[in-house]
């Protein structure tokens, strides 16, 4: 299994030890792609740029309604349905793209999440005057939509209603019901997923025509996550060249979106704070509906970490693969910082993957010192 990596040193003397090490690829964002462009590491590495697909500009109306009226600011994200938001987007591709790279990764195409955001509810969003339009032009009620997930919210976070609802949700057949009763809340989801697939549609057709041989990929939500933002594999897959799982089990550092450990903690104490269910109660039903196996206990205090088990790693990778159904494609990254990681990048390569990314922000690389260039040298 060949090691991509995300923002690695970009001197010239690692950018050497790493390429001697057989590090093929890379993947950098912000001023990592600067130095990397102004070192002309594409003459050492396939490089492929990070992007942010909506970033939140400085006019207030750009940014995200949750469902009770209330601006958020999610992951420095603003509505995925703001032209300004969008424009600014493709011109940051146009620049990218005019680089010596072989493509572009998409960040952040999604909706929020529980952890994308500070404030309880930004995981409800959006509901701006935009996005109330295109519901109604895509044949949706908005109405029926907010009033069913104000209704489910306001379950999770009633004392008497929480703990039993999250019960329920163990079983297919608990979705079922909710789904049934509530129309709305399933709306709101299929919206959100109709949103992010158009926009990667009209993405890849301006890509054929502007840029028709740079390649397409996309950093996306692991797939037990994923629907919640938005983002469906199977809709997805026919429009990218490499689909990037982002599967971090035990991010330590909050608000961790994106990470499954962080994302479900997080909604667990909202659920927690709300309701005054015991925080470990929560979690524990939480972490049996999303099926995940776990390091340890359940966490008692709400500032501890919970630690996923590496075979939910496994899982997740396999998971990727039956829905995109172009195993090539499926390039899963994971934590840099996983103190485990030799043993994960190990399973890792058992389930076929040939390429695997290192997310190597400050803590990662951290989290390593001088075991970085030995983990690369002995996977």
């Amino acid at each position: 299994m060949k090691i991509w990596l995300f923002n690695p040193p970009v001197d010239a003397n690692s950018a050497g030890i790493l390429r001697n090490l057989g590090v093929e690829t890379i993947v950098t964002s912000g001023d990592s792609t600067d130095a990397a462009h102004q070192g002309a590491l594409y003459r050492l590495f396939t490089h492929y740029s990070m992007v942010h697909a909506f970033t939140m500009t400085e006019h207030e109306e750009d940014g995200t309604i949750n469902v009770f009226g209330e601006s958020i600011n999610w992951f420095n994200s603003g509505c995925p349905n703001s032209p300004r938001i969008r424009a600014n987007f493709y011109t940051k591709m146009e620049q990218l793209l005019s680089q010596p790279v072989q493509g572009v990764f998409l960040d952040g195409i999604r909706f929020s999440s529980p952890a994308s955001s500070t404030h309880p509810t930004g995981f409800f969003d959006c509901f701006c005057p935009r996005c109330q339009q295109d519901m109604a032009n895509r044949g949706y009620e908005f109405k029926t939509i907010q009033e069913d997930v104000r209704a489910i919210l306001a379950m999770f976070t009633l004392g008497d209603t929480a703990l039993g609802l999250l019960n329920s949700l163990r079983s297919p057949s608990g979705w079922m019901s909710l789904f049934a009763a509530y129309p709305g809340y399933s709306s709101w989801l299929r919206y959100r997923t109709e949103c992010i697939t158009d926009f990667m549609q009209e993405i890849a057709a301006w890509m054929k025509v502007k840029y028709p041989h740079k390649q397409l990929a996309a950093f996306l939500f692991q797939p037990t996550l994923s629907s919640f933002v938005g983002q469906d594999y199977r809709k997805l897959a026919p429009y990218l060249d490499v689909i990037s799982p982002m599967i971090y089990r035990n991010y330590s550092q909050r608000p961790g979106p994106a990470t499954i450990n962080q994302e479900v903690s997080t909604l667990a104490r909202l659920v927690h704070n709300a309701s005054k269910v015991p925080y470990a109660e929560c979690l524990s039903e939480l972490v049996h509906i999303f099926g995940l196996d776990i390091d340890g206990e359940i966490p008692q205090d709400p500032q501890e970490t919970l630690s996923v088990s590496t075979s939910h790693v496994v899982a997740e990778v396999l998971s990727a693969v039956a829905l995109v159904k172009h195993p090539d494609k499926v390039v899963p990254i994971v934590w840099a910082g996983d103190p485990d990681l030799k043993n994960t990048l190990s399973l890792l390569a058992q389930t076929g993957a040939k390429n695997c990314i290192l997310f190597t922000y400050d803590a990662g690389t951290t989290a390593h010192g001088q075991r970085f260039h030995e983990i690369i040298q002995n996977i």
